[in-house]
């Protein structure tokens, strides 16, 4: 899976995923602001909803969330989490919560 300008992560038989289930400040290889918050709104969105990182990763494939988050890095990184998170299930439900 790529999540931004080629950074590879690769996800096992067992969908061991750390940059999603570990913690993100022990991770070497996130060092990158825009990735930071993607990784962020992941795991906070993955948990407002129940979801599991394969159904995460399914409707990531439908949906391209981690594309959208880098594509609003700009507005995102300056609002508060609740807002950028409506704004996420907006484009993931299309409607506001």
């Amino acid at each position: 899976m790529t999540l931004y300008h080629g950074t590879n992560f690769t996800i096992n038989n067992t969908l061991n995923v750390p940059w999603l289930s570990g913690d993100i400040m022990n991770c070497k290889n996130i060092i990158d602001p825009i990735v930071f918050l993607q990784v962020h709104f992941i795991r906070t969105f993955m948990a407002r909803h129940g979801l599991t990182i394969q159904e995460f990763l399914a409707l990531d494939k439908d949906r391209d969330i981690i594309g959208f988050l880098r594509a609003g890095y700009e507005p995102f990184h300056l609002t508060g989490d609740e807002g950028v998170l409506k704004e996420l299930d907006a484009y993931v439900y299309g409607s506001l919560w």
